[in-house]
């Protein structure tokens, strides 16, 4: 088990790099997070915890909009796609008829 030394130097690490954060560090968020817990203040581990979530389904968000847009993008090509050859076809018929 960590000591609460090493909880506080987990969390200053996760909290401190320049990047953003990634799963790994909202896992060591999540884990150490406990540290709080035993303070004056429960709202506080409660609001840290909530932050934390909050910044994780935010991230989960984020990935299934990217995917989204992805098959939109997609089903907008098909639909072009088709479009075109309906037209095509349309204009070959119509030619052919006269």
């Amino acid at each position: 088990m960590s000591t609460p030394e090493e909880k506080a130097s987990a969390i200053q690490e996760a909290l401190s790099r320049k990047q953003k954060l990634t799963a790994a560090d909202l896992q060591i968020l999540r884990e150490n997070a406990e540290l709080l817990e035993g303070h004056d203040k429960k709202n506080d581990y409660y609001l840290f915890r909530m932050q934390i979530e909050f910044i994780d389904a935010i991230r989960s968000l984020d990935e299934s909009s990217a995917r989204l847009v992805k098959i939109t993008n997609w089903l907008t090509f098909v639909i072009l796609g088709l479009t075109v050859a309906g037209v095509v076809i349309a204009w070959i018929a119509l030619r052919n008829s006269h």
